[in-house]
């Protein structure tokens, strides 16, 4: 499940609005990766900004708000551990939306829920990645 949360290749997959992810420097995610996420909401494209600052394999993952885009605040904070054969994943998301990036152009009452929406999807998403077997 590690791998799957911390490679930005997985990005489009794990949260339904994500087009596509780049990051620097390149490879899974490691303390100081920086990743611009470029998303939809409706018709409009968005774009993320963050940085990852806590990356401890396999228990913690934390990537925050850079400044700029669509967040003024941004915070995924993932707390994974083992249950026997399993693995228990926690995750905290906290955000709060841009209204100096957004101007008029979207709904705020929209992108929230697009946003919830999408962060809704992840822990869903994540389990069946993490679940698939190579062929």
């Amino acid at each position: 499940m590690w791998d799957v949360l911390v490679d930005p290749l997985y990005a489009p997959k794990l949260y339904r609005d994500v087009l596509f992810m780049e990051v620097s420097p390149l490879g899974k995610g490691r303390v100081g990766q920086k990743r611009t996420a470029m998303a939809r909401a409706g018709r409009t494209k968005i774009e993320i900004r963050g940085i990852v600052t806590e990356a401890t394999r396999p228990e913690k993952f934390v990537l925050r708000q850079m400044p700029g885009a669509l967040f003024t605040v941004y915070t995924e904070d993932f707390r994974l551990s083992g249950t026997g054969t399993a693995t228990e994943v926690k995750a905290d998301f906290e955000y709060v939306v841009s209204l100096e990036y957004i101007h008029d152009a979207l709904n705020i009452a929209l992108l929230e829920n697009a946003i919830a929406g999408s962060l809704g999807g992840f822990l869903k998403n994540l389990k069946e990645l993490a679940e698939l077997r190579p062929i």
